[in-house]
């Protein structure tokens, strides 16, 4: 499979997480119609919003580096957690 667009990365990352556009846009709180956006490129990178992006990439696991530009790992390291909440 492709990865080159956004909507291929986000398709792909939904079907390992065993989700589908209603579950993500549950879980992400936003529209199914959103998630179809992002799915389809109807959602450029330029103008992606971060909240949302960073709500999909939690919520699938993913980095979002790798989900809006295809760069760097997809996921975090094993054993990498996150720095503390000040």
């Amino acid at each position: 499979m492709s990865y080159e667009s956004l909507g291929a990365r986000l398709s792909w990352a939904m079907t390992e997480a065993k989700l589908n556009a209603a579950a993500l846009a549950t879980r992400c709180d936003t529209t199914e119609a959103t998630i179809h956006n992002w799915l389809k490129d109807k959602v450029s990178i330029e103008h992606a919003k971060a909240v949302m992006l960073l709500r999909i990439c939690d919520v699938l696991d993913v980095l979002p580096q790798w989900l809006l530009l295809n760069e760097g790992r997809r996921r975090r390291l094993p054993g990498v957690a996150d720095a503390p909440s000040q």
